[in-house]
């Protein structure tokens, strides 16, 4: 069973807390979160980076994909990537299939063309080495710093 937690950005303290308590409306939607009303709530995706921290929502992922082809090469790519949580519908290219996606996303920070190519699937930690290297509420500036190294 996947584990769920949540951690709050406290935006008057400029930190992240743990939440004491979520009560939600009938929807599902937050009513209210103690402690405060007005902190940004992220949940845990239940994955963790290859250093064993949590990745939640909010966060900033480096991580390193290569192909066993790379791999043998000793070439690879190092993506920045924001973890969001997604209620949307993904076209892939022009065809007329379309995939209903929700749940933890991954939202590119350098811009990949239409706003469907934004996001793809959360990378499996053993397929690849994820970092968590910050969040957007207290390195905002990661934000700004593209992708592809």
């Amino acid at each position: 069973m996947r584990t769920i937690k949540f951690r709050t950005w406290d935006e008057d303290h400029k930190c992240m807390t743990h939440v004491g308590c979520i009560n939600f409306w009938g929807d599902g939607g937050i009513k209210e979160v103690s402690p405060g009303d007005e902190r940004k709530v992220m949940q845990y995706t239940g994955l963790k980076d290859k250093n064993n921290k949590e990745i939640y929502e909010g966060d900033i992922l480096e991580y390193y994909y290569n192909s066993d082809i790379e791999h043998k090469k000793g070439k690879g790519n190092t993506f920045r990537v924001e973890v969001v949580y997604r209620i949307g519908i993904e076209k892939h290219g022009y065809e007329e299939y379309r995939s209903h996606h929700v749940g933890f996303m991954t939202k590119w920070l350098e811009e990949q063309g239409s706003e469907e190519m934004q996001y793809s699937d959360l990378p499996e930690p053993n397929m690849c080495r994820i970092k968590v290297i910050g969040n957007i509420y207290e390195n905002p500036e990661l934000l700004n710093n593209g992708n592809n190294k």
